[in-house]
């Protein structure tokens, strides 16, 4: 299916706009000082964690929670999932 530019596709089935829509918020997370992903600023969305390739930051309404991938992949943020480790840049 192809969306309207600004929109995506949402997988109820139909196009949104990005922010309704997991991981394809267009705005950057929020980062504090220690260059983790502040969810109290941040759009709802998984990120990246800077820590650990193993792990990634769900961002939910204003809350964070940690997740880990399953044993032998990585989080790849170009598609927000859990990826096998050559295909992410960084995590060999």
């Amino acid at each position: 299916m192809s969306c309207l530019p600004g929109t995506v596709f949402n997988p109820a089935g139909y196009c949104d706009w990005p922010d309704n829509v997991l991981g394809c918020s267009e705005s950057p997370p929020e980062t504090g000082e220690t260059g983790e992903t502040d969810c109290a600023t941040s759009p709802s969305g998984l990120y990246r964690n800077p820590n650990d390739c193993n792990k990634y930051i769900q961002c939910a309404n204003g809350y964070r929670y940690d997740r880990n991938c399953g044993p032998g992949t990585v989080f790849n943020p170009q598609c927000t999932c859990c990826d096998w480790a050559y295909n992410v840049d960084g995590c060999n």
